[in-house]
């Protein structure tokens, strides 16, 4: 049990290797995280079902069809198909979150770097009905608290985990974060042009490159980006990409 609470409060970063062999590291998504979602999107879920079954009950009053078997097995299977799916196709469609994941900030990813497929999502949920549906969480609640990666053995098998995509920060950080917002006057208004995908695949490579001074590589990134957005500038590279990171976070703020 020890080694559980710890576990459960201190989180060894996840190292993903991408093919590039860029190693990066990323915050698991703790137990808890976990937990939160899991708990969030239940209430969906059931929510669904209730509005459901509300517009069924209009739907038999004023048709006089609650005996026809046909509606009656149109209407299970409208119940339980989406429950029973519901986080494969979320996590399919919306790229590893469920809206429980979306709400908490944390998010499927393989653990090689690369997307994962359909298949290793319809693994993760295969499994899951064994160690979550039918188990209660027991088994995926062990497995999250003692395993390296935080992955419960639906992870495992599709060799995913899951991360956080965003960091906690206390409420010191949230004000200071605010000032700084503030003052901060963006130069490149260009960076509207990117995505959220593309900002984090820039920071990524811009964080490892620049601790291992590949000068050649920082500047092929460069040239990259102000091919895409279409700008010119003597900035000198890394000045220029750090800048674009900032000017992007501070845009997705004012939003």
């Amino acid at each position: 049990m020890h080694y559980l609470l710890y576990n459960f409060t201190i989180l060894d970063p996840v190292v993903i290797n991408t093919s590039q062999n860029v190693v990066i590291d990323y915050e698991p998504a703790g137990l808890g995280n976990r937990l939160l979602a899991g708990i969030l999107d239940l209430l969906f879920k059931i929510g669904f079902l209730i509005t459901l079954s509300i517009l069924f009950g209009f739907f038999a009053f004023f048709t006089d069809r609650s005996s026809d078997k046909i509606s009656m097995v149109i209407y299970y299977l409208m119940f339980l198909l989406p429950y029973i799916f519901y986080d494969f196709l979320f996590e399919v469609f919306m790229h590893g979150q469920t809206l429980g994941k979306k709400i908490m900030k944390i998010k499927v990813v393989k653990l090689d770097g690369t997307q994962p497929s359909v298949g290793s999502y319809l693994l993760r949920w295969l499994i899951r009905l064994l160690e979550i549906d039918m188990c209660e969480g027991l088994i995926a609640i062990i497995c999250i608290a003692s395993s390296k990666n935080s992955q419960r053995l639906g992870d495992m098998a599709a060799g995913t985990t899951v991360i956080r995509i965003k960091p906690a920060v206390t409420l010191q950080d949230t004000i200071l974060q605010q000032e700084a917002h503030q003052a901060y006057k963006p130069v490149f208004k260009e960076v509207a042009l990117l995505n959220d995908a593309d900002i984090q695949l820039v920071k990524d490579v811009h964080d490892f490159f620049a601790q291992t001074s590949h000068t050649d590589s920082l500047t092929k990134l460069a040239t990259k980006i102000k091919s895409k957005i279409g700008v010119v500038t003597t900035m000198k590279d890394a000045e220029f990409i750090a800048t674009v990171l900032k000017d992007y976070n501070h845009y997705q703020l004012e939003k």
